[in-house]
């Protein structure tokens, strides 16, 4: 199976299953697994991209939210939520200004930069309180705030669209995962 590096991230085939190794806490591991469960049992299919990584994806309006497990201390884990707005943006004084203004008009989330020139706006959420319910409100308002502002920024300040690229080339469907063991409710 070729490797290739992107992004500091290792894509791998699409025969690729995440494995033990790939999560760095057995709370990480039982998040991510309650996550695919939840979603999926909620009715939305997350599919994963091909790389090493506890990431699930959604479409969402005219974008791909990402749904990323990550560690916090050994027993816990947080769940990030982002999407891509814009790639190769020149980050002016005048961008900046921008987003950090709109930082204190968003509900919840913010907008922050990902690599040089890429916009994307996240939120995270406590992996031990996350619900199905409050899973979705994220998702729906990083989708939403995602699609008012990537038209804007791309054409006032340049760059293009992530919607209209392909992130994550290498695509696997997540598989059945078992029933989630958190609540349905708020």
């Amino acid at each position: 199976m070729e490797r290739h590096q992107t992004s500091g991230i290792k894509r791998v085939g699409p025969t690729d299953r995440l494995d033990a190794e790939v999560f760095a806490t057995e709370a990480q591991q039982q998040c991510f697994a309650a996550i695919a469960a939840a979603l999926m049992a909620a009715g939305r299919w997350p599919r994963r991209p091909a790389v090493r990584s506890p990431i699930l994806t959604l479409n969402q309006d005219e974008t791909t939210v990402a749904i990323e497990v990550q560690p916090y201390g050994s027993t816990e884990s947080w769940v990030a939520v982002w999407s891509y707005l814009v790639t190769g943006c020149p980050l002016s004084a005048d961008l900046l200004l921008f987003l950090l203004r709109e930082n204190f008009n968003v509900r919840f989330g913010v907008f922050a930069i990902a690599g040089v020139g890429d916009v994307v706006f996240r939120a995270r959420l406590l992996g031990s309180s996350c619900t199905v319910d409050k899973l979705l409100a994220v998702v729906n308002e990083v989708g939403a705030v995602t699609t008012q502002w990537d038209r804007v920024i791309a054409e006032h300040w340049g760059g293009e669209r992530a919607a209209e690229r392909m992130c994550y080339p290498d695509w696997v469907p997540v598989m059945a995962a078992p029933a989630p063991p958190w609540r349905q409710g708020g």
